[in-house]
């Protein structure tokens, strides 16, 4: 994915979940930041999930977190994802 970030992000592997319009893909959460994070889906993802999408992205943190989120880059079955909400 792009190294160039406007923020530092932590690598943090959890199983996670994504939302995208009501569909569930369950991934592993690669790295997070206070801006955003990228995650690997497991199963392959349709071609209808676009860039610019939102999603909700839900993780084990500390605590249960869920995010609101924008699809910014789909590679394979990596995606970076923005925060919308922070």
């Amino acid at each position: 994915m792009d190294k160039q970030r406007s923020d530092q992000r932590v690598n943090y592997i959890s199983k996670c979940l994504l939302d995208v319009h009501g569909t569930i893909y369950s991934g592993i959460l690669e790295n997070i930041s206070k801006t955003g994070a990228a995650i690997e889906i497991v199963e392959a993802l349709p071609h209808t999930i676009q860039c610019g999408e939102t999603c909700i992205l839900s993780t084990l943190l500390l605590s249960p977190v869920k995010y609101s989120c924008k699809i910014l880059r789909i590679d394979s079955k990596r995606i970076a994802l923005q925060f919308l909400d922070q």
